[in-house]
């Protein structure tokens, strides 16, 4: 009689098996199926990507990151720069407004696997901790939509729950975050939202051909004639330039006793290896922001990091921190974007000179 049971037990389980490999094969060919003509690509990044794959030309270069790329590198001026020392490369923004370092982890990798044709020969990343909330929380107004569902492949989702492990995070915070990244795992691989993609082929607004295609990527911080945020008043700007000032001094005259989290030297080291393998060198950019990062500095002296260019020293590249350049306390305007374009060639162009 046990030994009945225990067949038909193992029967059921066999058929859960088969159901399970069904559902797997069935949802894996949808997704090969929509990645391949391109339907549901309603993202920015995912249409960058997209236009990096299919354009005839190739970038050399990739800056990657948030809104601190996305609204302050022109990758038109940053080539024209170099081409006036001497040297020809061409490049590109994959970056996006509140994107997730996760997030853009993940299409750099699609970017790394693409053919080595097409590969870039260098990847410049923006620099910033990894542990505050809106980095490895699934922040609410961002649940189960597309955008957050897409990212969530199975080596990024590994690597972001790796990562929250090492946080300082209690027991209960973790698993709860946790759950939420493995949940949109399961909407990604289960192709939720898919049915509203089957029948829409990636296609470029006029407005988005010309951030995508001719403006390389890079869209201003601005509106019409409006140089500034509305919040953004000398006053403010006055206050926000003397702390940063004060945190610079203190920080030249304190470097050591800060030790980077762990959580930032896992995701960071994972990072850079795997774009390293596929023979792209990566160089890490600090943007004139006025926050305090002495954790990312204590990161960039531990052995084998990657060389980082320090954009945030107010004494070496005073334009990026005038009143008349800055759309916000974190943002710089059009005008802004074009000195920090050049002095991010200069700097890159030093580093290739000295490989310092």
């Amino acid at each position: 009689m046990n030994a009945l049971k225990r067949k038909k037990n193992l029967k059921l389980l066999g058929y859960i098996f088969l159901l399970f490999c069904s559902f797997l094969s069935a949802a894996l060919g949808i997704r090969l199926l929509l990645d391949w003509y391109h339907c549901g690509a309603d993202y920015i990044l995912e249409k960058k990507f997209v236009h990096i794959k299919e354009s005839p030309k190739k970038y050399d270069i990739i800056f990657a990151g948030s809104s601190y790329i996305y609204r302050s590198i022109k990758p038109k001026v940053f080539c024209d720069c170099l081409k006036s020392l001497g040297m020809e490369f061409s490049a590109y923004s994959m970056s996006a407004p509140g994107c997730y370092a996760f997030e853009v982890n993940h299409y750099l990798n699609m970017i790394i696997d693409l053919p080595k044709p097409k590969r870039p020969r260098y990847i410049l990343i923006n620099l910033f901790d990894m542990t505050p909330e809106y980095v490895l929380s699934v922040m609410e107004q961002n649940r189960f939509i597309n955008r957050m569902n897409r990212y969530h492949d199975l080596n990024t989702t590994y690597l972001n729950i790796r990562t929250i492990l090492l946080t300082d995070w209690g027991l209960y915070k973790k698993a709860r975050v946790i759950v939420e990244h493995i949940l949109h795992f399961f909407c990604n691989i289960s192709n939720v939202h898919a049915g509203f993609y089957l029948f829409e082929r990636y296609e470029l607004k006029p407005r988005e051909k010309k951030l995508i295609v001719q403006g390389c990527g890079y869209e201003k911080a601005f509106a019409g004639n409006k140089l500034y945020h509305k919040d953004f008043t000398m006053e403010v700007f006055e206050n926000f330039f003397k702390n940063h000032k004060k945190y610079l001094d203190e920080f030249s005259n304190n470097r050591g006793g800060v030790q980077p989290n762990s959580a930032d030297i896992f995701f960071r080291y994972t990072q850079f290896r795997e774009i390293e393998k596929r023979g792209i060198h990566v160089i890490y950019i600090v943007p004139p922001v006025p926050y305090n990062l002495r954790n990312i500095h204590a990161l960039t002296k531990m052995k084998g990091f990657p060389p980082t260019f320090f954009l945030n020293n107010v004494y070496k590249y005073p334009k990026l921190f005038k009143y008349e350049n800055r759309y916000n306390q974190g943002h710089l305007n059009d005008r802004g974007a074009e000195y920090y374009s050049k002095y991010l060639a200069e700097r890159f162009f030093e580093f290739l000179k000295t490989g310092k």
